[in-house]
């Protein structure tokens, strides 16, 4: 039977009264523990609050370390979880009835805990026990654990995910610093993996180097813009040999082109090349721009090129449309005026009267301040005859002149009939 023995200066356990099992002795102010073997270990310490406390082991690594380990989680999350904004201090609770989902695979229970490090508002991560797992009666809720429950705890604080089809056996520390609890953003960063890392296709992993062979770049990797810094410099003929015309589908900014010598390009139909600019040639350099305006060659269109078109054919089917602040020159302007083109054929009434409300003017365009011209008014020909104005789609208002003239023919008969009538 265990006894104890005490003496002037020790105290004495053994096992049948003689056998030391382990003895205390006090001398000159400090205590000495001996095992039965001559070694002995004091446990059952908490961690120390002053300065002159005792000090577990697990305490001494984690300041060594520089984290403080808290107890194993069963999984941790992998995305925001719904929660009730007015939820209670230190708690997150589902904004409605229902069991919490599932996290990294695994459903949890009442008691168990889980590191949260994904939520959209980051001042709720932290460490949770599960208080109420929810049903289809009561809303999930989970608690900080008592261990991480302020922000002397949660500051340098580091724990190990038992569980998860992502982050199973990963460790994680807290590295936000300043923490005021429930307001500051935390952040959980991972620092270790017993599994290492794994090669994925197209990478290698040798010790500390990861390398990344050139298959691991795909199609899909590139899909999208390719900001120009990233196209800066030189890149070699070597880099761009296998480029087909399927990779170049789509616009290319003119910006990205400005200074692409002639000799990078192939010159094909309707493309001729120019110094080290590009020129447009529609058929043998029929098109080209000279002096910032735009010329076409009487020969810039031939026969063979609108082959088998009508009128209503596919080459002439929509209107052409020609934008410039300038003059175009030309012999002869003419219209499609062919009856069998119209419908809906009607006289031109009031004539006159319309004549008489339209007024000329002259004018100087802000472009070119120093010729004058004379015309009409768009906005105010558009309260005469709206049909002879046409809006763009800026808003801008254009002058259909060629239709006036029905209204000149009917104005000079109206008034020829009021001559001969006198």
């Amino acid at each position: 039977m265990s006894t104890s023995r005490l003496n002037n200066n020790s105290l004495l356990f053994t096992s049948d009264g003689s056998t030391q099992i382990s003895k205390l002795t006090a001398s000159n102010n400090v205590f000495t523990f001996n095992g039965a073997s001559g070694t002995c270990r004091l446990t059952g310490l908490t961690n120390p609050v002053n300065d002159a406390d005792s000090a577990t082991k697990s305490y001494v690594d984690s300041k060594i370390n520089g984290v403080t380990w808290k107890n194993a989680v069963t999984c941790s999350t992998t995305g925001n979880i719904d929660m009730d904004v007015s939820s209670a201090s230190n708690t997150i609770e589902g904004s409605s009835n229902g069991a919490l989902p599932a996290q990294d695979g695994v459903t949890l229970e009442a008691g168990e805990r889980v590191l949260v490090k994904d939520q959209t508002d980051s001042k709720y991560n932290g460490i949770y026990t599960v208080t109420t797992a929810g049903d289809a009666s009561s809303k999930y809720l989970l608690t900080r654990t008592e261990d991480s429950n302020s922000a002397s705890e949660l500051q340098g604080a580091a724990v190990f995910v038992q569980e998860g089809s992502t982050h199973s056996d990963t460790g994680w520390v807290m590295s936000s610093d300043s923490i005021t609890l429930n307001t500051t953003a935390l952040t959980w960063s991972k620092f270790s993996h017993t599994g290492g890392n794994v090669a994925g296709s197209g990478i290698t992993v040798d010790g500390r180097e990861i390398s990344i062979q050139n298959e691991a770049i795909t199609n899909a990797m590139l899909a999208g813009s390719i900001l120009a810094d990233k196209l800066d410099g030189n890149i070699p003929d070597s880099k761009i040999a296998g480029l087909s015309a399927t990779k170049l589908t789509g616009i290319i900014n003119n910006d990205r082109l400005f200074n692409v010598p002639a000799s990078k390009l192939n010159t094909g139909e309707g493309l001729e090349a120019v110094g080290d600019k590009t020129a447009v040639a529609y058929d043998d350099a029929t098109i080209s721009i000279s002096s910032n305006q735009l010329h076409i060659k009487d020969d810039g269109v031939n026969t063979a090129q609108i082959a088998n078109d009508a009128i209503n054919g596919d080459k002439l089917k929509y209107d052409i449309v020609i934008s410039t602040s300038g003059s175009i020159t030309a012999t002869t302007f003419t219209a499609s005026s062919d009856k069998r083109l119209k419908e809906n054929i009607e006289d031109v009434d009031d004539a006159l009267d319309k004549v008489c409300a339209m007024e000329g003017v002259t004018y100087n365009f802000k472009a070119n301040p120093e010729e004058k011209r004379a015309g009409v008014i768009a906005q105010d020909l558009e309260n005469v005859c709206p049909e002879l104005v046409q809006h763009d789609s800026k808003g801008m208002l254009s002058v259909n002149y060629i239709d006036i003239i029905p209204y000149l023919i009917e104005s000079i008969k109206e008034l020829k009939e009021m001559v001969t009538k006198k």
